[in-house]
């Protein structure tokens, strides 16, 4: 371990948490220093108000999240998730950042029949939903004729048009073409790029849960889970046992929360 935490301490923290909050064994304090999920990346847009999720200086003098808050926060998310999945609340996820990760939550919202956008965030869709719902009837009427066969009547020219405009369509909004509201609950990797995402969550007062990085303020949010947003598999690992949450009432397949360390594969070979 290079930041000088005591695993023997974490994990006897996280054992009692676990227990208090009525949890299983959600990911051990060793898998999230594996992935790096502790290292810090600080710039020029450092956020002060992310030293209440610093652990104490290495011997080297280098900083680092605290495992402890990141346990933490990980375990009340994961609880937020549980009770939304409980309750049937619509919940969105949001991951535009990354392509591998984009498709790795496009894949877990399908099982799960949750909203995402994974591609870019398009101005208005909680805020300005009467808007985008035109786009999104667009969008059904155009997958209907492809499905129907009805295209066909269409000249070729015509059809390979209607062709491009509906994947463009579906790139942008087809994880929210069954929306019919602003969801309860949107979850954001990485707060900072998904800034306009989080501003129209607040106007429409849905729970906002973030993975966010040093350069973030942890007050934008309800639940901030503070963490390496650059790292590709730390992103991965801790939206897996996110999804574990909303798996785990639907009954669908558990990706990480229970599993040993050694049966636990992240499937991204990435540099910390």
């Amino acid at each position: 371990m290079n930041n000088n935490q005591d695993f023997t301490a974490i994990d006897l923290f996280t054992k009692k948490l676990y227990e208090q909050a009525g949890v299983p064994h959600l990911i051990s304090s060793e898998k999230l220093d594996e992935v790096g999920a502790q290292n810090l990346v600080i710039g020029r847009k450092w956020n002060p108000k992310n030293t209440i999720y610093l652990s104490s200086k290495s011997a080297n003098g280098s900083k680092f999240f605290d495992l402890r808050r990141i346990i933490y926060a990980i375990t009340t998310s994961y609880k937020a998730l549980q009770d939304a999945a409980i309750n049937l609340e619509d919940i969105l996820f949001v991951a535009t950042k990354n392509t591998e990760i984009s498709s790795f939550v496009k894949q877990q919202c399908e099982i799960n029949g949750l909203f995402y956008v994974t591609k870019r965030w398009l101005g208005g869709i909680l805020t300005n939903f009467k808007t985008i719902k035109q786009s999104i009837n667009k969008l059904n009427r155009l997958i209907e004729l492809q499905a129907s066969g009805e295209i066909k009547k269409y000249s070729k020219k015509e059809q390979i048009q209607l062709a491009k405009e509906c994947n463009k369509l579906n790139g942008f909004i087809g994880g929210i073409k069954n929306m019919t509201r602003p969801p309860r609950v949107v979850v954001v990797l990485d707060s900072v790029n998904e800034k306009n995402a989080i501003a129209e969550a607040k106007k429409v007062n849905a729970t906002i849960i973030a993975l966010s990085n040093s350069d973030a303020n942890p007050k934008d949010v309800d639940y901030n889970i503070p963490c390496n947003t650059k790292s590709k598999r730390t992103c991965w690992l801790i939206l897996a046992v996110l999804f574990d949450a909303i798996s785990s009432i639907k009954k669908n397949p558990i990706l990480v929360v229970g599993k040993k360390d050694s049966d636990i594969v992240v499937p991204l070979s990435t540099n910390k």
